[in-house]
Parts: C-alpha cells; sequence; structure tokens
C-alpha cells in the first residue's frame, strides 16, 4: 500500500489565521516536533501553512488512528520507516504523524525510537496528538531531539479573532466571540461561518452567544470535540460545565471520582479546563460552559456541591449553589448568612426584592440594590428602617450611610464616632466597589486629606479608633494616593513606600486582591515606570498575578490599566490593540462594574488623539460620576470633556467644563490629573486662568516667592501656577511641539500601520499582519506620510517616535 499521503490543499476561498511562527520556531531548532492539542483546535491547518511556506518540501502525512491495526506488525512498519528515511536523503521529506496515539505496542515504539534517532539533516518528523506524548518521544525530549508544542500555540488572540472577523465584515463582536470560545480555533472559524450564512440566507443577524446556544454549534462542539474523550474525562466535564469550579479533593470528596487529579491535568493539557494558578483549581473553558437552563441535575447535587464549597470557605460559590437548588428556604439562609459580601460578589440577587420581610440584614441588601440601580429614594428609605430598629443594627446603618452620596464624609465619620464609642469598632463591608482606587471607591474619600494637618489628624484618629484592622490599610492607600495626586510625596512615610513594595511582592500575594490592584494603579500613575526599570518590574509582577484571579471585575481592571499605561511600561501597542479590539463603549449602561474600565479607555482615546471616540463615553460617563459624587474621577473627565470641546473648535464649552472641573475639584487641589496633559492641558488651564482674571471680584495676585509647603496652603492662583508649569513640564500623555497637530489626524488604523512601519515590516507583511490589501495598506501609508509630513519610512518613524505612537 501508499507509505503516505498528502493534505488536502487549503481552501483558497477560505480565510486562515497563520498560527505557524512557533511551529516554524521549533521545526527549524529541532528534529522533531510534537504538536498537542484537542479536536478542532488548528492542528492540521497549522501544520498544512506551515508546508505551504515551505514548497521546496515533501510532506508524507500518517494518519496512525487510521493504521491502527497495522502498528502491530512491526516489520510493516519498520519497513514504511525505513523506505522514509531513504527518501529524506534523496530530498527534503517531512513526515507528519496526525493523531498519535499515547500508547504504542513495545515492539513499535522501537521502531520509532530507531526512526527518530535516523533522521537526516534535513529531514524533520510531526507528530500531531489529542493526548499526552507517547513515553517513546520523551528521550527524544530530553536530549533536545525533540520539541513539545502545547495547544496554547494554537488558539487565536482576541486581535487575531477581531482580524478574522474583520474579513468578513465584522459580523460578530470579537470580544464576545473571544470570550465565548477562548480563541478555540475550529470554533471561531465555524461560528463565523454559521454567522455569515445567518446573515445571507435568513437576513438575520445573531449574538455570539446565541450562536453558541443554536443547534448547530451545540452540535458540533459535542461531536466534534467532546465525543473524543475517554468516558471518565466527559464525566467531569459534565460536572465542570455547571460547576463554578472544581479540583481533585471536590471530585473525590462529592462525586467519589478517583484518580481525578490526571483527568483534570489531561484536560487541561488538552484545552477542556483552564487552570487557576493562585488558588489551584480548574474550571471549564468557555466554549464548554452549560449555558442551557436546564441542567441535567437536581436539588440534591447543588445542596452537596454547595455544602462542600460552604465547608471550604467559599461564599460566592455556596451562595450560587443555594440557588441553584431552588430551595428557597435554603437559599435565604444562605443570603442572610453573606448578606455583607454578596452585593459585590457578582451574583444576582433580586429575589430579596420580592420578600416582605424589613430585617436589618434585608434592609442593607435591598439598600445596595437601589444604590447600584441609582434609585436613590428608595435608598433612603431602607435607611431610614434601619434608623429606627434595634441597636445591633448600627453596623449595618453605617455601610449604607457610607455609600449615601447625599451624606458628606465629614457627616459620616460624625456617626462613626458616635456609634464607634457605644458599641466598638465597625467594619465595612466594601469600600473599593469597582474602582481601582481607595481615595474614590465607592466613597471619594478626598476629604480625609483636603484639610489642615489638625483637621487631617482628627479624622485620622476617628478611623483609626472606630474601624477594623482590614480598614487601615484602606486608609493608607488613599492617603498615598492623595499625596502623589498633590505633589506632596515627599511627606510620605517609610512605612508607606514599605506598603507598596510589600503589595508589589512575592510576600503580598496573600493580600486580597484590591490592595493588590490598587497598588498596581498608583504604580502605573505616580512613579513614572517608564524611567525606572524597578518600577516597571513590580507592575508586570502584579499583572502576572491579577490577571490570574477568579473575579472577572478584577481581570478586567487589570487589563484596562496595564494597557492604558502600555506607554510608560514600553508596551504603546498595547493600547492600541486594547482600544480597537474592545467593544465597551457604555451604550449599553454604566454601572458599578464597568465605568473603571470605560474611564480607562475615555483617557486611551485622549492619549491617542481619537477626540471623538473619547467624547462619546464621557458625555455618558459623567453624568454616572456626578451622581455618584466620585470627585477624583469627575474633576478628571470634566477637564477630559473640556480638551474634547477643545479640539472642535468649542472653546465656550470647553472653558465651561474646565470651570466645573475646578468647582468640582474645590478645596481638594489635584495637581497630576490636570498637569499630565500636557500642552493641550495648559491650553484649557490658561483660558481658565484668564476667565478668572476677569470675573474674580477681588482681583488676581500671586506671592511668587512665598513658600507655603504644599499647595493646600496656596491661594488660587500660584496652585493654578503649579499646575501650569507641571503642565509645561510634563507633557507625559501629550507630546509637546509643532508635531502635535499633526499626530492627531491620524486614524485609529493608521496609528496602527505606523506602528508596524516601526517594527519594520514590509508592505506586504503588514498586509498580513492585519489581514488588509495592499492597495488599502499602501493608501494608508499615503495618508501617514501626508499627514506626518514624512517623505519616507525613516522619517515617518523618526517622527512616530517624537509623537509618542512609536517607542523611543
Amino acid at each position: 500500500m501508499e507509505r503516505g499521503r498528502r493534505y488536502a490543499p487549503l481552501r483558497q476561498e477560505q480565510l486562515y489565521i497563520d498560527k505557524t511562527q512557533m511551529l516554524e520556531e521549533a521545526i527549524g531548532g529541532y528534529p522533531a516536533v510534537f504538536l498537542e492539542g484537542a479536536a478542532a483546535s488548528g492542528k492540521t491547518t497549522a501544520v498544512k501553512l506551515l508546508l505551504a511556506h515551505h514548497p521546496e518540501v515533501t510532506g508524507e502525512v500518517f494518519f496512525m488512528d487510521e493504521l491502527s491495526a497495522m502498528w502491530e506488525d512491526a516489520a510493516w512498519f519498520r519497513g514504511q520507516m525505513s523506505a522514509l528515511l531513504e527518501d529524506m536523503k534523496k530530498k527534503t521529506v517531512w513526515a507528519i504523524f496526525e493523531n498519535c496515539p499515547p500508547y504504542l505496542p513495545a515492539e513499535t515504539e522501537n521502531v520509532f525510537a530507531d526512526f527518530l534517532k535516523c533522521l537526516p539533516e534535513e529531514g524533520r518528523a510531526i507528530f500531531c496528538g489529542r493526548e499526552r506524548m507517547p513515553d517513546i518521544l520523551l528521550d527524544a525530549l530530553w536530549k533536545q531531539r525533540l520539541k513539545l508544542l502545547p495547544q496554547s500555540v494554537l488558539l487565536f488572540s482576541k486581535e487575531e479573532t477581531g482580524r478574522y472577523l474583520a474579513e468578513y465584515g465584522e459580523i460578530l463582536d470579537p470580544t464576545e466571540l473571544y470570550d465565548i470560545t477562548g480563541g478555540w480555533a475550529g470554533c471561531v472559524a465555524a461560528m463565523t461561518r454559521l454567522a455569515v450564512d445567518y446573515r445571507n440566507i435568513q437576513h438575520v443577524k445573531l449574538s455570539g452567544m446565541e450562536l453558541r446556544d443554536s443547534y448547530e454549534i451545540d452540535q458540533y462542539i459535542r461531536r466534534n470535540i467532546l465525543n473524543t474523550l475517554s468516558p471518565q474525562e466527559k464525566e467531569i466535564m459534565d460536572k465542570a460545565s455547571i460547576c463554578p469550579w472544581l479540583n481533585g479533593q471536590l471530585c473525590r470528596d462529592v462525586w467519589g471520582i478517583c484518580q481525578a487529579d490526571d483527568i483534570l491535568q489531561n484536560l487541561g493539557r488538552k484545552g477542556f479546563l483552564r487552570y487557576d494558578r493562585k488558588n489551584r483549581h480548574w474550571r471549564s473553558a468557555s466554549l464548554f460552559v452549560n449555558r442551557k437552563e436546564q441542567d441535567p441535575v437536581g436539588e440534591s447535587f447543588w445542596n452537596r456541591l454547595g455544602g462542600w464549597y460552604e465547608s471550604h470557605n467559599y461564599v460566592k460559590e455556596t451562595v450560587w449553589c443555594s440557588r441553584k437548588s431552588g430551595d428557597r428556604d435554603t437559599y435565604k439562609a444562605c443570603i442572610m448568612k453573606y448578606y455583607a459580601q454578596i452585593p459585590f460578589l457578582d451574583i444576582p440577587y433580586e429575589d430579596i426584592m420580592e420578600w416582605d420581610e424589613y430585617t436589618p440584614k434585608l434592609c442593607y441588601l435591598r439598600g445596595i440594590y437601589f444604590w447600584s440601580h441609582q434609585e436613590m429614594e428608595k435608598l433612603q428609605k431602607e435607611i431610614g428602617r434601619l434608623e429606627k430598629m434595634s441597636d445591633d443594627s448600627g453596623e449595618i446603618f453605617l455601610n449604607l450611610m457610607f455609600i449615601n452620596p447625599v451624606v458628606s464624609l465629614d457627616e459620616w465619620l460624625e456617626l462613626l464616632e458616635i456609634y464607634g464609642k457605644k458599641y466598638g469598632k465597625i467594619g465595612l463591608y466594601q469600600v473599593l466597589g469597582g474602582s481601582v482606587s481607595y481615595l474614590c471607591g465607592v466613597r471619594d474619600l478626598t476629604e480625609l486629606f483636603a484639610c489642615s494637618r489638625k483637621d487631617e489628624n482628627h479624622k485620622a484618629r476617628i478611623w483609626r479608633n472606630y474601624l477594623k484592622d482590614s480598614e487601615q490599610m484602606v486608609y493608607q492607600l488613599a492617603r498615598i494616593e492623595y499625596y502623589y495626586e498633590t505633589e506632596r510625596e515627599q511627606a510620605l512615610g517609610q512605612e508607606d513606600w514599605k506598603l507598596l513594595d510589600y503589595l508589589a511582592g512575592p510576600r503580598g500575594e496573600k493580600e486580597p486582591w484590591q490592595f493588590r490592584l490598587v497598588a498596581m494603579y498608583l504604580l502605573c500613575t505616580y512613579q513614572k515606570p517608564y524611567e525606572d526599570e524597578s518600577v516597571r518590574e513590580k507592575i508586570y509582577f502584579l499583572y502576572e498575578q491579577l490577571i490570574w484571579e477568579e473575579d472577572a471585575a478584577c481581570i478586567s481592571h487589570t487589563e484596562s490599566i496595564f494597557c492604558l499605561y502600555g506607554r510608560e511600561l514600553r508596551e504603546q501597542e498595547k493600547l492600541v490593540w486594547w482600544l480597537r479590539n474592545t467593544s465597551m463603549d457604555g451604550s449599553g449602561g454604566i454601572d458599578e462594574s464597568n465605568y473603571i474600565d470605560l474611564w480607562c479607555m475615555a483617557k486611551g482615546y485622549l492619549y491617542l488623539n481619537q477626540h471623538e471616540r473619547a467624547g462619546r463615553i464621557l458625555r455618558r460617563l459623567i453624568p454616572w460620576l456626578q451622581l455618584y459624587r466620585r470627585r477624583r474621577w469627575l474633576t478628571e473627565s470634566l477637564f477630559q470633556q473640556a480638551l474634547v470641546w477643545n479640539e472642535s473648535g468649542r472653546a465656550n464649552l470647553a472653558l465651561r467644563n474646565t470651570i466645573e472641573s475646578f468647582l468640582i475639584n474645590g478645596d481638594s487641589r489635584y495637581v497630576e490629573l490636570y498637569a499630565q496633559y500636557g500642552r493641550r492641558g495648559k491650553e484649557n488651564l490658561d483660558a481658565y486662568v484668564e476667565w478668572l482674571h476677569a470675573n474674580k471680584p477681588e482681583g488676581w495676585s500671586r506671592k511668587k516667592k512665598y513658600n507655603y509647603g504644599n499647595v493646600l496652603r496656596m491661594p488660587e492662583a500660584d496652585y493654578l501656577e503649579v499646575i501650569s508649569r507641571r503642565a509645561k513640564k510634563e507633557g507625559r500623555s501629550y507630546e509637546d511641539g509643532d508635531k502635535e497637530s499633526l499626530k492627531e489626524k491620524l486614524t485609529m488604523t493608521e496609528t496602527i500601520v505606523l506602528q508596524c512601519i516601526g517594527k519594520g515590516l514590509t508592505n506586504q507583511e503588514i498586509c498580513e499582519e492585519l489581514n488588509l490589501k495592499l492597495s488599502t495598506v499602501k493608501s494608508h501609508i499615503y495618508n501617514i506620510y501626508k499627514k506626518i509630513g514624512a517623505g519616507s519610512r525613516v522619517q515617518a518613524i523618526l517622527i512616530g517616535k517624537e509623537m509618542g505612537v512609536l517607542d523611543q
């Protein structure tokens, strides 16, 4: 029979994302490669594309699952491999072994071992397997004659998913499709093709979630992917698809599955499960999560699972299971037990609105619900109910008052002192909320520090004496940020620097992610990582830890902050790609979970001079910030909106927003948030100073030579001069100079093309990188040259660096 076969050719009408980079590098440095991946993960496509890059190579393919009966015949197999080796001596032949099994007969293993030892210099062997690598290949791996490539090298990135969809007219939301599929190549392609069919034939546009739940895709996943698993693997995947997460101990304790750890690891290698390094447990890859309403399990399952989670102190999972059980009494008892954590655990609790009881705990939950849904009058009613209740509701009352935007911080501190003297220290259930700043979380804490030293010390004593120990780090981090923001970092003590070092180091990993996220934000924002390698290392360390947290808000905010400050981290392209591929714009509503991400987006667009896009976000974001009185974020957002108006030539509106920004700022005396916008910000500041000159009835004077100590003690004129000097000097986000007006004209795509030029890519390589036609790329380059005044690639790169679009 024929020794080896050839692959069917790639379909010309089919779009492919080239995932051969790692395979190309491996095949160039090793005689053999083992490409590991589950069914439909893109192994065969990657090898086909690799062969297409090497027309000088003959690829002979052995489909080992089809020839399984012949492996028993060691003599036949040895003859096949001997003939193949002879051919390899005469011409460039690569042997591809598809669907390589984890176990082979002993005699066949020996043939494989001899074959690998005798591979000629130009000969190569590529093994593709759905299971772990056969033991016979381990010797080659240890002796560095074989490279193991995991499935992760085949997964589409978010950017690649976006490029793939762009070729089809962005029929689906790229972020949603990536989140659903996890970049699983076969599923990205299948869902995209089905979406196109629905659009062209039925004239229906479906969301990614609707497609995932469709019969066609659900059956594709079951038949082409899940059915390749062993019975034990299927059993665990059935559990994993509906459980929050699982580990070996849970599988043994709850379901009596022996050898669970080995099965979990194998499923992880195949990409069916994702491993949480920090928490040491597994969860289903998003593609395999059961999205159906009806679950194939009953109340006893959820009670048993919830009991295990509770016994191991996993509150979110416990509440989730009690709700899924359908047992109202169990669910209600769980809600009452964990009332303080529930509102910010990212689980629904709307059921309480149907309960007629008015206990302190339920009043708290209702109050938080009304607060999060912007129903402030109803929040006030719940607070009024709590005031009339017994003394044991004091802590709950103070927590609802803490988030009440109508009550000032000074008024709340007075209440804290009264209740604290009577009942002792209380705990705050939530301070950060959806923020990345303790200075401005669910409540703006600026009033703690925007005062005289005597008042600051008095407020600090109240905070220290009547709040529990867990809230003391909150105070310290808020103080660090405020001192940074008002140019007083020299007044920070050694304990403050030690705290940041602690949170940004290995010992800080034991702290809740909220503290570490705030530390990352502070390091990115105020410690100039672009000048200090050690600061950059701390940020990268925190990023790599936080991105693995279970909390979706933590992951989202970490990514937002990391990409926003990519320039300071020498990762300029991260911001561009992030903005290009995110689908968030606030049109779906703004709430506690997404306002920080939207704020980062608006600021990112301003960094790239995409003023219109920034303005669209800010017009939605500012009213929300006003409602919740987030002074720090609102102050900067109003100033950003002024920059947007100024850019469109609407100076009167720009001045109005600048005035509003300083009114909100008031006695806070923020400096950094104004100064960071460089020349553009300085123009707005100058217009504001000119307006003050004309409208201040008491006149305008400055005492240049007087040393006030800090900006809180300065007359307003001197304070504004400090900001103006900083803005002129800093220019961190906007580059000053003649190129500024040219830079802002670049579109997002032109910015990305310029970055590709900066990386040294040819026009053809830019086409492949961005999935654009050559004529389109040339048109973008022509527009770039025209807009920035460049006559060559070298000039474009130099100007791009001056503009801050390219790294220095």
